[in-house]
C-alpha cells in the first residue's frame, strides 16, 4: 500500500508561508503619495456656496435675466455653489420651477 497521498512537504510548505508574507507584505505597505505631472492643477470646483439657493434664484437661473450666462458667472453673481447652480440647470432640483417655466412656455406658444 502507498502512504503517500500527495501530502506537502515542510519545505514546501515554508516556501508557500515566505510567498504569503511577502504579499502581505506588499499589501499593508503604505502607498506612495500620488505625484501630479508637470503642469498639472488642482480642481476648480468652483466658488464655495455662501447661503442656500432660493426658488427666487432659480426662477432666475432657468428662466429670468441668469439664462444666458454659465454656471460659474451665475455662481459668482450670486454667491452659489457652482453645485447648486448645475443642479438646478440640468433639472435635478428645483422641479416645481421647471413646471412652472413648462406651463408659462405653453400659455406663450397658444
Amino acid at each position: 500500500m502507498n502512504t503517500n497521498t500527495n501530502k506537502p512537504t515542510i519545505a514546501t510548505l515554508e516556501a508557500r508561508i515566505e510567498v504569503l508574507e511577502g504579499l502581505v507584505s506588499i499589501l499593508t505597505a503604505p502607498k506612495a503619495p500620488r505625484v501630479k505631472s508637470e503642469g498639472a492643477k488642482d480642481r476648480d470646483y468652483g466658488p464655495k456656496s455662501t447661503r442656500t439657493m432660493t426658488n427666487e434664484d432659480a426662477r432666475r437661473v432657468i428662466m429670468g435675466d441668469m439664462v444666458p450666462h454659465t454656471v460659474n458667472e451665475i455662481c459668482k453673481l450670486l454667491g452659489l455653489s457652482r453645485g447648486q447652480v448645475y443642479s438646478c440647470k440640468g433639472r435635478y432640483t428645483f422641479k416645481s420651477i421647471w413646471k412652472e417655466a413648462a406651463m408659462d412656455a405653453e400659455i406663450h406658444n397658444l
